[in-house]
């Protein structure tokens, strides 16, 4: 990992443009990079070889107001500066000068798409049942007061931690609620803090008492079980909250995948279409950290509404979650418009460290 890292390191001083740090936008498209190494590497990851260029690639001015158009030109100029590094300084101040309008054009197609998602939303018939109320809940509420347990979807990452839990970014914009309850319990006399190194430590607290519960979902099934500890892990390059939960009998090859306080109810299978259309939509663009967006697989549907899919990642001959930005997603996606309803990851590689 820490090979990768300067690898990567050097890389991405090579292409930084104007953005700061992580860029978050929850959006349809990333705006971080993923390692790209060789044409091997990215076919073995599932990613098209690069067209090849004979010349630096052109845009004529009027394409910058067009967000396809720039996009396109973006990742082509991308590819045709891993071909042609020693000319970097003259393909360098084209990235300077696009990306930022690129962003622009991006948060007004985002804002675009929410508009029509939401119009979409207001045209469903409301009902009593459980997956409605859950959807209402994930797209209107806005309660910082909830833990994220507490919140209508949850994400349950592997390989984080050696236990099975519910994660949340320290960063993340939502955790208000995390920050206040590790200020309550901080100084408790139930409080252990485990400090392996000067600069990384885990803090415990058990909450197994308050008798809170979620269903749990993997690819297969849904099981109900408790919430035991809360713990926050703080390191100098990244730090999230994570909440153990109980254990459950199952089969040890499915593997928990997201949690919920509602007992939603799923229609398990995997869209290979949408697979495909989120390997395409989440290329590399402007992008300054890496990212695992195109490698999310769909594994659900919200049984009733036919365009709600949820989605985990996993690359390419690899385990779930083995990437450097694991990630759970719920996607509305009706064959025109995609949008990103929540998402929830966590930087593994320590993107605040570059």
């Amino acid at each position: 990992m820490v090979l990768h890292k300067i690898l990567f390191l050097f890389l991405t001083l090579s292409l930084i443009v104007s953005c700061n740090g992580k860029n978050n936008l929850d959006d349809g498209i990333s705006l971080q990079v993923a390692d790209k190494n060789s044409h091997i590497t990215d076919t073995l990851k599932g990613k098209p070889v690069p067209e090849s260029f004979e010349t630096k690639p052109v845009l004529s001015g009027t394409d910058t107001t067009n967000f396809s158009e720039l996009r396109k030109h973006l990742i082509q100029l991308d590819d045709f500066y891993m071909e042609n590094r020693h000319l970097r300084d003259s393909i360098l101040p084209d990235f300077w000068k696009l990306c930022p309008i690129y962003y622009d054009l991006l948060r007004n197609d985002r804002e675009k798409r929410k508009e029509q998602f939401l119009n979409i939303f207001k045209d469903l018939p409301e009902n009593n049942g459980v997956n409605y109320a859950f959807l209402e809940s994930i797209i209107t509420s806005n309660d910082s007061t909830l833990l994220s347990y507490q919140k209508p979807l949850g994400a349950i990452f592997h390989g984080i931690t050696n236990s099975t839990a519910i994660f949340e970014e320290k960063l993340y914009r939502g955790n208000q609620a995390e920050k206040s309850f590790f200020e309550e319990i901080k100084d408790h006399e139930d409080t252990i803090v485990e400090q392996d190194q000067i600069v990384e430590s885990t803090t415990q607290f058990p909450i197994k008492e308050r008798q809170d519960s979620v269903y749990v979902y993997t690819k297969m099934n849904r099981y109900k079980t408790s919430v035991n500890t809360f713990n926050y892990h703080s390191s100098s390059c990244g730090s999230y909250y994570f909440y153990d939960i109980g254990e459950i009998e199952k089969p040890d090859s499915e593997l928990i995948l997201i949690s919920s306080p509602f007992p939603i109810e799923l229609d398990y299978f995997w869209n290979e279409e949408l697979d495909k259309v989120m390997m395409d939509r989440f290329q590399e663009v402007c992008a300054d950290c890496p990212s695992s967006d195109r490698f999310q697989k769909t594994f659900a549907r919200l049984k009733g509404y036919n365009n709600f899919y949820f989605t985990y990642t996993r690359e390419p001959r690899k385990e779930t979650d083995d990437t450097y930005v694991p990630q759970r997603s719920l996607i509305y996606f009706d064959g025109e418009l995609f949008y990103t309803v929540w998402s929830m990851n966590i930087d593994t590689f320590g993107c605040s460290c570059l």
